[in-house]
């Protein structure tokens, strides 16, 4: 029975020291893993096998160069959207984006207004923002300076036929008659007609001599209206303005005749190129802003009055290397951009960025041009580093 117990403990020694021995030996060789040959994402300290598939563990050694990288299979590739792009020497300026909103062309508002002293019979247009175009009816109009005016009118044509001796005279009187109703209003079809009918009308229509829509109307069916009193003010949207406030900081990115990129907020691939026409010489009271505006084409009506818009303004462009923003993790004390190498591994990539703009920025340090840069997903390769290697990849780094 002694002799039992006595093999039983030399047994567990023997295992302990072997125990001992493997561990020695594992401290021994700390660049030593473990990976899939089919899932080389799969990193172990220790022989066994793959998680994902079964197949046994390969030794591998890795360097401290690749302590630094990652492998991801196609799979992970495209379920993270991983793409890459040539780091290449382009053109990049600083960026200021304003927020902006489309407002109405003054320059291109007219004013409709009463050319004579009569009552408003009947409205054709009654709200504003009704489209009218040249030659639609505004309203009929009762007045009798104007029915006093036709009928001399009228009556010198009659005389002229009439009395062959003085006919000149009444040609003139006719005419000086026709010549107060265009005055008055009328326009050549109108009098085309008048002298066709030889009738006159209690109520005459006046017809608009522009096209665009009402920005606002001050009568009413009934009302009297007096010789140049405003009736009607038109606007045109074949040209809109843009109006933005920018402070005096940032003066530099503007001036006048400057072309600008116009963009709508809710569609960014919609833009349109407008030129700066007007930049105030004062600031707001309230906020200390300066209003600026720029002019853009708009010969389809696509834009109205009213809409937000972003005026994006560039200064001091210039050649050198860029890559997209998204491309570059920016920390704390440092950025870094992720690298692919020939043979797929990704590393990550200490960088020293310089001017950036909405969608761009300058790398001035860290990127060669040529080398594969990732410019989608770098955020989800950082993740997957530090969840399979339990650090930051840039960890202890410096440039």
């Amino acid at each position: 029975m002694m002799l039992k117990q006595i093999k039983y403990l030399i047994f567990l020694l023997f295992v302990m020291l072997a125990g001992c021995h493997s561990r020695q030996q594992f401290v021994e060789e700390p660049n030593v893993y473990y990976t899939c040959s089919m899932h080389p994402e799969v990193m172990e300290k220790h022989p066994g096998r793959c998680p994902i598939c079964g197949m046994t563990l390969i030794k591998v050694m890795i360097t401290k160069d690749d302590m630094n990288s990652i492998r991801l299979s196609k799979t992970q590739k495209e379920l993270a959207n991983i793409k890459v792009d040539t780091v290449k020497v382009r053109p990049i300026s600083e960026e200021l984006v304003l927020t902006g909103t489309f407002t109405v062309n003054e320059n291109n508002i007219s004013v409709i207004s009463s050319r004579i002293n009569g009552r408003i019979d009947k409205l054709f247009f009654k709200n504003n923002g009704d489209q009218i175009h040249v030659g639609d009816t505004l309203y009929l109009i009762y007045s009798e300076e104007l029915l006093a005016v036709e009928k001399e009118y009228l009556l010198a044509l009659t005389q002229e036929k009439a009395d062959r001796e003085n006919q000149i005279n009444f040609r003139q009187f006719a005419d000086a008659a026709r010549n107060r109703l265009m005055l008055l209003g009328l326009n050549e079809t109108q009098l085309n007609e008048l002298e066709t009918s030889h009738r006159v009308k209690n109520t005459v229509p006046l017809i608009s001599r522009s096209t665009g829509y009402i920005l606002e109307f001050n009568i009413r069916e009934g009302d009297y209206v007096n010789d140049g009193q405003t009736l009607f003010k038109i606007g045109d949207n074949s040209t809109l303005w843009v109006e933005g406030q920018i402070f005096p900081g940032e003066l530099s990115y503007v001036s006048l005749d400057k072309e600008v990129a116009i963009v709508i907020p809710s569609n960014p691939e919609d833009r349109v190129t407008g030129k700066i026409d007007f930049i105030s010489r004062e600031t707001n009271s309230n906020s200390s802003v300066i209003q600026i505006r720029a002019e853009v084409n708009n010969p389809k009506n696509k834009y109205i009055p009213g809409m937000l818009a972003e005026i994006c303004l560039k200064k001091q462009q210039k050649m050198t290397l860029v890559v997209p923003l998204d491309a570059v993790i920016q920390g704390s004390d440092m950025s870094f951009v992720w690298t692919e190498d020939k043979n797929g591994s990704f590393q990550s990539r200490m960088v020293i960025p310089g001017m950036r703009n909405p969608d761009n920025i300058e790398i001035l340090e860290g990127l060669k041009e040529n080398e594969l840069v990732v410019v989608s997903g770098a955020y989800l390769l950082n993740s997957e580093y530090i969840f399979k290697k339990g650090a930051n990849p840039m960890a202890g780094m410096k440039m």
